[in-house]
């Protein structure tokens, strides 16, 4: 029973094509009904490629435990192609508990992709309750790099038994604490009431000092109302002091209709040190 295509008609029953460029798609399954090829045709039958992307075909392989394990792309002339992305095949590695704990990129080659197109490598480490603890990219020869899409080489992680997370910094190929790349902070830190409700969140340098994020504060403060919804929320500088916002404000306000629902209407306040 498993669906082997699927075509694509007009309001006069001719043949149409939707947002991803194709009129129809074709599926191949292997003896255990995992997808193992996809390819996309046009109007007049002939393969086509995938939206904005370079590939009208795509090959999948799995392992015994039917994780995909590898991705690989392919032109209308069923050619080897890179994607948008920069890449022409891709494998993952899983776990005991089926996670993907690395995924690697290659090019038409076969080789480790350009890092300033794509990071060849990624690896990834969890906690008991599978919350990712660990994001590194590396160079596909063994090495860990900055990945520009990161700002960092390694990113760590840490969640408490409701699954929150209580923070997450930024580190170098070496381990050592960095500052996100084009960031002023190294790591955000989040504090929680007894009923696991974010009180607050913070923003510090290698040296565990406050520095302003991205939206221009340190500290932000929430306040819930007796029913545990976000009644208020307000922005604090390195020093603790109020403070604006990059937008222009320092504290917002939430009101809630009877049915519970959050109203769009909400009260603003703007700090000055003049008043």
């Amino acid at each position: 029973n498993n669906e082997t295509s699927m075509s694509l008609f007009d309001a006069s029953g001719k043949a149409a094509t939707n947002s991803n460029n194709y009129s129809r798609v074709t599926y191949s399954y292997d003896i255990y009904n995992h997808i193992i090829e996809i390819r996309y045709f046009d109007k007049s039958g002939s393969l086509v490629t995938f939206g904005k992307d370079k590939y009208a075909i795509e090959k999948h392989t799995y392992d015994s435990r039917g994780n995909r394990v590898g991705t690989t792309f392919f032109g209308k002339k069923e050619e080897p192609v890179l994607c948008n992305e920069g890449w022409f095949t891709s494998t993952r590695d899983f776990d005991g508990m089926n996670r993907v704990v690395r995924q690697a990129f290659f090019d038409l080659n076969r080789q480790p992709t350009n890092p300033n197109v794509i990071v060849p490598e990624g690896f990834v480490k969890y906690d008991l309750r599978s919350n990712m603890i660990y994001l590194a990219a590396g160079d596909g020869h063994g090495n860990l790099m900055i990945s520009p899409a990161m700002g960092c080489a390694i990113q760590k992680s840490e969640y408490d038994k409701r699954d929150n997370l209580l923070w997450c910094a930024f580190f170098n190929e070496k381990e050592q604490p960095m500052l996100k790349k084009g960031t002023s902070y190294h790591r955000t830190t989040y504090i929680y009431n007894e009923q696991g409700k974010k009180i607050e969140s913070t923003w510090e340098d290698t040296n565990g000092n406050l520095v302003n994020g991205d939206n221009g504060y340190a500290v932000v403060k929430y306040v819930y109302n007796s029913e545990g919804r976000l009644q208020e929320e307000s922005y604090y500088n390195t020093k603790r002091g109020k403070c604006n916002n990059t937008t222009g404000y320092h504290r917002v306000t939430y009101q809630y209709s009877t049915s519970g629902e959050k109203e769009f209407a909400f009260a603003i306040y703007i700090f000055s040190p003049f008043f």
